[in-house]
């Protein structure tokens, strides 16, 4: 027995229109709308409409769920390129994401990259101002600028500067420091103090 069937409504019918339907029939096959000469078949058709409106609820409860659904294949195709269409969205986002990121972390790192090798090359390159050890005096008294004559030991003694003069001292390294004195050295000599002078002629 289908119940929207005998209650004359479609499948699809909601609530209020299964109570509509239910209410309309029942005033027609109800025993006391006869006035007491109802006949035989109201009662059945009566207990039928009961019956149906009953069933016909419990389904719309139910969500109907005796009745299988039929999807549309067109539909499920639609679908799956929409979820194809948010995957390679969501693929494009996370990108543009990473790249948010690992742009900054690149230039970062080639920054350090850059003060490491501008650091290397300056410490290459002999500054007269950092030559001198760490107090600027080279031995006994004597600075960077100043006109000097080597004397025996070798030890440099400081004069007044004149044509004569042996240099001018423009630099110093330690004995153990390979690296070259400035451009413009004359010549270097290596002090009895661990240090070696550099002198350009006076």
């Amino acid at each position: 027995m289908d119940p929207f069937k005998i209650l004359g409504v479609s499948e699809t019918a909601d609530l209020d229109e299964i109570r509509t339907a239910y209410r309309s029939k029942a005033r027609k096959y109800h025993p006391d709308s006869y006035g007491g000469q109802a006949p035989p078949e109201a009662s059945t058709k009566m207990s039928e409409l009961n019956a149906a409106f009953v069933e016909a609820k419990e389904q719309i409860r139910q969500g109907k769920d005796s009745q299988t659904v039929q999807v549309d294949p067109e539909f499920l195709t639609r679908d799956r390129l929409y979820q194809t269409a948010q995957d390679a969205e969501y693929a494009q986002a996370t990108s543009s994401r990473r790249m948010f990121v690992a742009v900054p972390l690149v230039v970062l790192g080639l920054m350090i990259v850059g003060v490491v090798v501008l650091g290397i090359i300056t410490n290459s390159q002999p500054v007269p101002g950092a030559e001198a050890p760490a107090d600027g005096i080279i031995g006994s008294g004597i600075e960077l600028g100043d006109c000097v004559n080597v004397i025996q030991g070798p030890t440099l003694l400081e004069v007044t500067c004149s044509p004569n003069v042996d240099g001018v001292v423009v630099g110093a390294r330690l004995a153990r420091d390979d690296s070259p004195c400035i451009i413009g050295t004359s010549y270097e000599v290596t002090l009895g103090t661990g240090v070696r002078a550099c002198l350009r002629q006076g």
